[in-house]
């Protein structure tokens, strides 16, 4: 029996073994739909073009299944509904020839539970990938049966051609690299959908002063003692909407999708500047309607984050419905039962958006990454979404290394596809080491599960971040700057979110040490003999060795800082550390991504 990821819905097998052996002869030229380049990059040594195939594909149009495996001793057959589904079983086919030389005698019928699959990556915040990242990425995610890519763009990670002067090849991906993402995504049957903020989360923009009179408070906004910088535009301002246009125009250009990410989450600023006596549910409903009717007169269906309806109370407010809502949470006790349940109820098509829980770690945090996408996808299938779209962040300069998300890859998609088979942490270990690391000595995929356990040996828990993270972002070098840093995270989390997410982190009891400091050095070091008995043989094996070595080595670094300063000890013998861990970042991250926001990542290395 092969251990297949994701499980196709029906699986039998018989006895007897095919006579024919990997890799397999596909015609190629009877098959114009396929590009026989990416077969070969997506499922690499398990097919080659011939002009007499092993495989026949029969094309069965208005099935029920996706698509339909039947492997005899003597023959083996396709058949398939769409062009995807043909592409898809080629890469269950390819998992297959990863466990056995020859195909067995078997049937597999199969399809999604979830018909659309994505994958969001975060390209702002300072770390702005390079076109082979993203191609890289975008096999990872086809040999797990995605079919859905959106690139998060906050400020000018994209070279918006209309205003190119506040970007740069360093710091942006350009019309062009855009287009060449698209069109490699397209031949793997990924839909490249552009995703930009167009409300909240334009800080970058704001800053500027051309644009600085868009804002909603423009000198800032204030809350609970604490003062922020503009993020919101004004929203009654016709300009703010031509801005957003002109920007949601250039990137039309770029991508084939007939979607766009339109954002408008996390609007804080939101009538308390200059529209401050306005009923904020009816404003923000408001710009929701006419964004929209700019997408349809493109032709494009608008897709935006719905945490703006909960939080302004929009439900009665006559939303559009032919947008899609994207109800987002990232922690384990986020209750996407009851916010799904009320899109349901409106009758609005959303998808579900869990997050890889990777950012504000360095190595992630495993078990609230499972249950969280347990969660999502749960509700997904109980609540009819219309997708599913993983969410993978970069908040306080994208730290994680790229690899530290491919387990929540594999087990959302495992879940989106499969729901009812789930996924074990067995299986998903194995996922990782024969799919994606390529470890001869079967290592790789349970190190990372357990390289992000290290928070639960920390003083108590956050949401999505651990201490020693906390102690990065914060650049925090002294007791006082620890317990204000507390004290800010508290605060924000009470405010913005759910209630039943607030309580289950705080409050917290503040200063004093626990011992541990030392229960997550000792277990780091125990994952670091775990990764030296590891055997990659993928082509990046090297730089995902070093990736993890040096992020384990900032966890160490930082939780030892907190260690320091709990016991009143200095911090300067720690500085011949970080200046070594920060020069082993630069090398590490410019080998996938552009310069961009390298060394704003690296000031709290340079303050010891």
């Amino acid at each position: 029996m092969y251990h297949l990821v994701p499980m196709p819905q029906m699986v039998v097998f018989g006895e007897e073994v095919s006579n024919r052996s990997f890799p397999l002869g596909v015609c190629f030229s009877e098959l114009p739909f396929l590009s026989e380049k990416a077969v070969s990059e997506v499922c690499p040594g398990a097919f080659v073009s011939s002009e007499k195939p092993d495989i026949d594909f029969v094309r069965r149009n208005g099935v029920e299944y996706g698509y339909r495996i039947v492997s005899k001793k003597s023959r083996l057959t396709v058949f398939y509904s769409s062009d995807e589904s043909a592409f898809n079983a080629l890469v269950t086919l390819w998992q297959i020839s990863r466990q056995a030389d020859r195909p067995g005698v078997f049937e597999i019928l199969d399809r999604a539970d979830i018909e659309n699959r994505g994958f969001g990556l975060d390209i702002s915040r300072g770390k702005v990938p390079t076109v082979q990242t993203v191609c890289k990425l975008a096999d990872i995610l086809a040999r797990f049966k995605y079919n859905q890519l959106q690139l998060y763009i906050e400020g000018f990670s994209f070279e918006y051609p209309s205003f190119s002067q506040y970007s740069g090849k360093d710091s942006s991906l350009s019309s062009d690299e855009i287009r060449e993402i698209s069109r490699y995504c397209k031949e793997r049957f990924i839909e490249l959908v552009p995703n930009q903020n167009s409300l909240g989360h334009m800080m970058p923009w704001l800053a500027e002063e051309e644009f600085s009179n868009l804002a909603e408070c423009e000198s800032g906004f204030s809350y609970a003692g604490y003062t922020l910088p503009a993020t919101t535009l004004d929203a009654c301002n016709r300009k703010s909407s031509e801005l957003v246009e002109k920007m949601a125009d250039d990137l039309f250009s770029c991508c084939d999708s007939d979607k766009i990410h339109m954002g408008l989450d996390e609007s804080f600023e939101l009538c308390r500047g200059k529209n401050k006596n306005k009923d904020n549910g009816a404003v923000f409903a408001d710009y929701v309607r006419r964004l929209n009717q700019f997408c349809r007169r493109r032709g494009k269906r608008m897709m935006m984050w719905a945490d703006g309806l909960h939080r302004f109370h929009c439900f009665d407010k006559g939303l559009p419905g032919d947008i899609i809502y994207l109800e987002w949470g990232y922690e384990k006790e986020y209750s996407f039962d009851a916010m799904c349940r009320k899109l349901r109820d409106s009758n609005l098509d959303f998808y579900v958006c869990p997050g890889t829980s990777s950012w504000l770690s360095f190595t992630g945090l495993t078990d609230n990454m499972m249950k969280n996408i347990e969660n999502a996808v749960g509700c997904a299938l109980e609540y009819g979404a219309r997708g599913v779209l993983l969410t993978d962040w970069g908040d306080c300069n994208h730290m994680q290394p790229l690899p530290v998300s491919y387990a929540a890859i594999i087990y959302c998609g495992a879940l989106v596809w499969n729901g009812k088979a789930g996924l074990s942490e067995e299986a998903l270990a194995d996922a990782l080491n024969t799919v994606v690391f390529e470890d001869k000595n079967g290592i790789m995929g349970r190190f990372v599960l357990e390289a992000g356990r290290y928070y639960l040996s920390e003083d108590f828990r956050l949401p999505c971040r651990t201490l020693a993270h906390l102690m990065y972002s914060g650049n925090i070098k002294s007791i006082d700057q620890y317990n204000s840093s507390l004290a800010l995270t508290e605060m924000l989390v009470n405010a913005l979110a759910q209630p039943d997410v607030a309580k289950a982190y705080f409050p917290i009891k503040r200063g004093g040490a626990s011992g541990s400091a030392e229960k997550v050095m000792t277990f780091v070091a125990s994952l670091k003999t775990m990764l030296a008995g590891a055997d990659m043989k993928c082509s990046d094996a090297g730089l995902i060795r070093a990736e993890y070595e040096n992020a384990l080595d900032m966890v160490l670094l930082f939780t030892q800082l907190r260690k320091n300063l709990n016991e009143c000890k200095p911090i300067e013998g720690l500085k011949e550390q970080a200046e070594t861990i920060a020069q082993r970042h630069r090398n590490i991250w410019l080998e996938r991504n552009k310069k961009s926001g390298l060394e704003i990542g690296l000031v709290a290395f340079e303050t010891f």
